[in-house]
C-alpha cells in the first residue's frame, strides 16, 4: 500500500464513516448531476476506484454491502418508472459507476461472494446488455470474476468443482459473450476505457440463458443432486426476482418474469397469485404488441408460463385454461409471438 492508500485503509477501520466516504466519492464523481458525462474512464474515477479498494481491504463486507445497497436503492427508485431502456433512466450513471467499483473489487477478491452472491447475480440480471461496449463488457467481466472468486475461495461443493470449471470456460465462449451484448472486438475489463457510445438492442430471449447460468452457479455451492430450492442463496435470489417481477418498469419487469419462470421449477413455488398476476399482465399488454417494449413483455410472460406449466398441479384452477390461452395467442399475426406461443402449446399438449 502506498501512503495515500494506507490512509484510506485506516479510514476503512472506522465503520461509521464508510457510508459517508462512499457517498462523498459519488458526489465528487458528479453522478447525480443531470447532463454531466459519466466519470468512467477519467482520472477522477481512477482515484475513486483506488480509494474504494483501499477501504475494502479492512472492511470488505461493509463496503460491498454499501455498494449493493446503493444499486438496489436505484432499482427501487426506478420501480415505478416506465423506461424504454434502463440506461435511459436518470439514475443510470450512478448505477454504472457502482458496477465499475464492484468490478474493481472482484479483481481483488473483495466482493464477499459468500454473503452477497444472490444480490450480485440479481444486479447483473437487471443490468447486463445495457449502455455501450465498455459497460456491457464490465458487467460481463463481473459475472466471470464472481465465478472465479467462488472457485478461488473454494466455496463450491467438492462434488461440483468440475461443473464450476466448465461454467468458467463456458462464460468465455462466443455464445456467452453474445448473450451479454459483448462482441469479439469489444475491449476486455482489463482494457483502457474507450467508450464508443453505441447501445445494443438486446434480445429478451437471451435473458433465459443468462438466468440458467446464474442458477447453475448457485447450484455449484451444494452437493451433486441436492435440491437447490431449499437453500438460502436460491431463496434470496428468488425473493429479489419475485419482488420486481410485477413492477411498473418493463426494463426490469420483463427480465424478472423470465427469471421467475426459471426459478419456479417446483410446484411449491407456483401459487395461484403468481399465475393470476402473469395472466393479468398478459391481458394488459396483449393489446399493445405493436410496441417493441410491449412485445417483449408478452414474450417474457410466454417464456415464464412455458417453464412453470410443466410443474403446475393438475388441480390448479388455471390448468385447463392454458390450452385456450395458447390457441388464442397463436392467432396474433406476429412471427416472434407465434414461435413462443407454439412452444407454450407444445408443452401443454405433452
Amino acid at each position: 500500500l502506498g501512503p495515500l492508500n494506507s490512509i484510506w485503509y485506516n479510514f476503512g477501520k472506522l465503520s461509521g464513516f464508510t457510508d459517508l466516504i462512499i457517498e462523498t466519492l459519488l458526489a465528487r464523481a458528479g453522478v447525480d448531476i443531470i447532463g454531466r458525462p459519466s466519470p468512467i474512464g477519467m482520472k477522477t474515477m481512477d482515484c475513486i476506484e483506488d480509494i474504494t479498494i483501499s477501504l475494502s481491504y479492512h472492511s470488505p463486507y461493509l463496503v460491498t454491502g454499501k455498494l449493493i445497497s446503493i444499486i438496489k436503492h436505484c432499482l427501487n427508485e426506478a420501480f415505478y418508472s416506465i423506461d424504454e431502456r434502463l440506461d435511459s433512466n436518470s439514475l443510470w450513471t450512478r448505477i454504472e459507476v457502482i458496477l465499475r467499483l464492484l468490478l474493481c473489487l472482484s479483481f481483488e477478491n473483495l466482493l464477499c461472494v459468500d454473503k452477497y452472491l444472490p444480490d450480485l447475480l440479481f444486479i447483473i440480471l437487471v443490468t447486463f446488455g445495457y449502455s455501450d461496449n465498455a459497460i456491457r463488457t464490465s458487467i460481463y467481466g463481473l459475472l466471470i470474476n464472481i465465478t472465479n472468486n467462488i472457485y478461488s475461495e473454494n466455496l463450491q461443493h467438492e462434488d461440483q468443482t468440475q461443473k464450476l470449471r466448465y461454467l468458467i470456460n463456458e462464460f468465455h465462449s462466443i455464445t456467452s459473450k453474445l448473450h451479454f451484448g459483448v462482441n469479439q472486438n469489444d475491449p476486455t475489463p482489463f482494457s483502457k476505457f474507450e467508450r464508443d457510445g453505441k447501445k445494443e438492442l438486446l434480445q429478451i430471449t437471451h435473458v433465459e440463458n443468462v438466468v440458467n447460468s446464474m442458477l447453475s452457479i448457485i447450484n455449484c455451492l451444494y452437493p451433486l443432486g441436492d435440491e437447490i430450492y431449499y437453500h438460502s442463496e436460491f431463496s434470496r435470489f428468488l425473493s429479489l426476482v419475485s419482488g420486481f417481477a410485477f413492477c411498473n418498469n418493463p426494463c426490469i419487469q420483463n427480465r424478472c418474469i423470465i427469471a421467475l419462470g426459471a426459478c419456479c421449477q417446483n410446484n411449491i413455488f407456483i401459487t395461484q397469485d403468481i399465475i393470476f398476476n402473469l395472466l393479468n399482465h398478459l391481458k394488459t399488454t396483449i393489446t399493445l404488441t405493436s410496441d417493441k417494449q410491449s412485445n417483449d413483455s408478452v414474450i417474457s410472460i410466454l417464456i415464464c408460463l412455458t417453464k412453470i406449466y410443466e410443474h403446475l398441479d393438475i388441480d390448479n384452477i388455471y390448468f385447463t385454461h392454458m390450452f385456450w390461452i395458447a390457441i388464442s395467442l397463436l392467432h396474433i399475426p406476429d412471427s416472434t409471438l407465434f414461435t413462443h406461443s407454439l412452444n407454450f402449446l407444445e408443452v401443454i399438449i405433452k
